[in-house]
């Protein structure tokens, strides 16, 4: 006897019962359409009239669920680029570039999992109650599975699958083989799907399916039922291919079903042996599927929920290195002129600059210099130099020292060589990680005002999961990326684990507590902009514009040194832990680190790029080193020191120009005085003649020309010295020798 209880027309009547609510057009003729790229659900449905119910005790019915997946794309106005992300409110232009990259791209989907459940119309604590056997359940769905048989290749390449099909007519039966080559052409063709005796069909233009080389054989058998054969032999091998993916459906006999989707590894593009990573998925998958409940039961509710799964690639930004510069400073050292009593201790001083070429910049990260050698003769004591590093330049300076005691002259002199790194001043991308990033969305169909289920309608989809995938990528997906077919298979798989995982994943969010706006990856695309030391974006907590003053003072509590970038690189679940946000809290902080909560700029500013400018700090009392590190913190320049005869400890600076709280451009050069400091000690020189005397003056340090009181030739002796022996001095202080007499040790 032939299974009919399941038969219907060819056509059937399908009843939208629901459909997204925010993709209804609800005004024409103003091309203010809903979203474009955005999935969405749509739930039709269609109940026998009751001469076709043959069940005694269950009723039947047809449910279309039918879910457009795209990719995903936010509307400016929903993200804030239009009124917000303006130079008027960032001082780095690259936050806001960084900013619209994240949100303004389009995300193409690259794997879903669609979930439809059925239950009773009644409050939450009966159905917790009832029966398992009081529900509704599938009793059948389509499609139930998409296999791609494949040969695999050490390298990932795949073979075209092997089908075969089995059709059993009355009286004889034909076994047929398919070979089967992926077709997508310009022509116009058609899709089906048949369940028992129900047909459903659409018109598509282009042609999707197989071509086959097929070989038939006949035999004599005995006659059987062909509704069920098509229905056993389809089941597992669907005609409805045009989403080019592979699919799994799961839980059949309960009254939820699981539909898995992925784009197939590989799909040709060009003649070339690339391909263009994994297939996005796009398009309309329709699923049918047949409920069954009691018939003293009312119609059921129906939710369906539709998860998609997206890639956002972060760019990886390396300096690329330029050839580097040679720096060579030579000083040689100076004739002694005049009068060669006096002339007893002579320096010569010089400097070289190697200038980083238009496009370059000295390489700060590597130390900006190595010194290579340093050389020459020392006459009167061991030669000083110093480098300094800028951002466009390394400046060498030096001295050389002579000595010239009773006739005898000892030159001595300086060379240096170091080598200057240098890169080239905008940063290279040489690759992107990739987060893998899942929005859902759903429906709840109700035949009445009684919901299953409290949880609203989304309006727009929700963010339920972000996971880092170890895919290194040269190119960013879906940008005219090239992988090879080994890549692009492991890049699906790992795209399905994390798909499938996701499912009951720990650090999965509920639906709805999350939106777009608040992943991890494009909170760290503003991050990144303002990375640089002391970037002026980089406000304090309490400076963060918009913020509300509870959230900024129970951060301020914990961490009072918190700024925009350090929150902006906090999850919004650390935010809550850290600082006892509620989740409303943790993301409110976070939209107004992203410069989204303070108000908008007027007119003009939103376009006038603000000069940017740095408050020169006051280094009074500062060693040289940390003085020279505090202005390049500052993104200020630092001009050769200066000496200054001072008795502040050596290197301090004494003075600076301009003075400490001025604002000015950035890099713009701070010229210190250093302080010689008070390191001659006046050496005991009573009793020695006068050229000893002064000899041993200039070799204790002290550069300024001594005052000679009394009368005497060459072969006077020293009979006193102000200041004291043993006194410490600076190298320029005023020092008297008195001579005369026979000498002594006298005061």
């Amino acid at each position: 006897m032939a299974l009919n209880t399941l038969s219907l027309p060819v056509d059937i009547p399908w009843k939208r019962i629901c459909v997204s609510p925010d993709m209804v057009e609800r005004t024409v003729c103003d091309r203010r359409f809903p979203y474009r790229w955005r999935s969405s659900l749509a739930v039709f449905s269609y109940e026998p009239p009751e001469e076709d119910q043959t069940y005694e005790d269950m009723l039947v019915t047809y449910l279309k669920v039918t879910a457009t997946i795209t990719g995903f794309q936010a509307d400016a106005n929903e993200v804030g680029i239009k009124n917000r992300l303006i130079h008027g409110y960032w001082l780095t232009p690259e936050a806001v570039a960084n900013y619209e990259d994240a949100v303004g791209q389009y995300y193409g989907c690259y794997g879903a999992i669609l979930e439809v459940a059925i239950a009773p119309p009644v409050s939450l604590a009966e159905l917790r109650t009832m029966p398992p056997e009081h529900f509704p359940y599938f009793i059948d769905f389509q499609p139930k599975k998409r296999e791609l048989y494949e040969v695999v290749s050490e390298t990932g390449e795949v073979m075209s699958r092997t089908l075969e099909g089995v059709s059993v007519q009355k009286g004889t039966t034909s076994t047929r083989s398919h070979e089967n080559l992926d077709i997508l052409t310009g022509q116009s063709g058609e899709a089906s799907i048949f369940y028992g005796l129900v047909q459903a069909s659409g018109s598509r233009t282009g042609q999707w399916g197989t071509k086959d080389v097929s070989g038939e054989d006949y035999s004599n058998t005995r006659s059987t039922d062909e509704s069920r054969e098509r229905r056993e032999t389809q089941s597992h091998t669907t005609q409805y291919s045009q989403m080019y993916h592979q699919f799994t459906a799961y839980h059949l006999g309960t009254n939820r079903a699981v539909f898995y989707m992925l784009p197939r590894p590989r799909i040709v593009q060009s003649d070339h042996t690339f391909v263009n990573g994994p297939r996005a998925l796009e398009g309309i998958q329709d699923v049918f599927l047949i409920a069954m409940r009691r018939r003293n039961t009312p119609m059921f509710c129906v939710e369906a929920y539709l998860e998609t799964a997206h890639i956002a690639a972060t760019p990886i930004k390396e300096y690329r290195a330029a050839p580097s510069k040679l720096l060579h400073l030579h000083v040689p050292p100076m004739q002694p002129v005049g009068d060669k009593d006096y002339q007893f201790w002579l320096f010569n001083e010089g400097s070289e600059t190697v200038q980083a070429p238009e496009g370059q910049e000295v390489d700060l990260d590597k130390g900006g210099y190595k010194v290579e050698s340093t050389s020459g003769s020392s006459g009167g004591g061991p030669p000083k130099w110093t480098i300094t590093p800028y951002p466009d330049r390394v400046t060498a300076w030096g001295q050389s020292w002579s000595k010239y005691v009773e006739g005898d002259f000892f030159p001595g002199e300086l060379d240096l060589k170091a080598t200057v790194f240098l890169r080239y001043s905008k940063p290279e991308t040489v690759g992107y990680d990739t987060t893998l990033w899942l929005t859902g969305r759903g429906l709840c169909c109700c035949p009445s005002k009684r919901t299953v289920s409290q949880r609203p309608l989304m309006e727009r989809p929700s963010l339920v999961r972000e996971v880092p995938l170890r895919l290194r990528l040269r190119k960013p997906v879906g940008r005219d990326l090239r992988m090879t077919i080994s890549e692009a298979n492991e890049a699906t798989a790992q795209i399905g684990r994390e798909v499938l995982r996701s499912i009951d994943a720990p650090d999965r969010h509920a639906f709805g507590e999350r939106e777009f706006l608040d992943a991890q990856f494009i909170a760290d695309s503003v991050a990144r902009a303002i990375a640089q030391p002391d970037n002026p974006d980089d406000v304090p907590v309490r400076d963060i514009a918009g913020l509300d003053r509870k959230i900024s003072a129970k951060v301020a509590r914990s961490a009072p040194a918190a700024t925009r970038r350090s929150l902006l690189l906090m999850s919004l679940s650390e935010l809550g832990d850290r600082f006892d946000l509620s989740q409303g809290e943790a993301r409110a902080l976070r939209r107004a680190a992203l410069g989204l909560a303070g108000p908008a700029p007027e007119g003009a500013a939103r376009w006038t790029r603000r000069t940017r400018s740095r408050v020169v700090p006051d280094l009074s009392g500062l060693p040289h080193d940390v003085a020279q590190r505090l202005l390049w913190k500052n993104k200020l320049g630092v001009s050769p020191p200066a000496q200054l005869d001072s008795g502040l400890p050596r290197d301090t600076v004494v003075r600076q120009n301009p003075a400490g709280g001025t604002s000015v451009p950035e890099w713009t050069p701070v010229e210190l005085a250093l302080a010689s400091g008070a390191i001659v000690v006046i050496p005991d020189i009573r009793g020695t003649s006068l050229p000893v005397a002064l000899g041993r003056l200039r070799a204790a340090g002290l550069e300024s020309k001594p005052l000679i009181e009394g009368r005497g030739g060459r072969a006077a002796r020293v009979s006193g010295v102000r200041p004291r022996p043993g006194t410490p001095v600076t190298p320029n202080a005023r020092v008297t020798l008195t001579v005369g007499g026979a000498g002594g040790r006298g005061k």
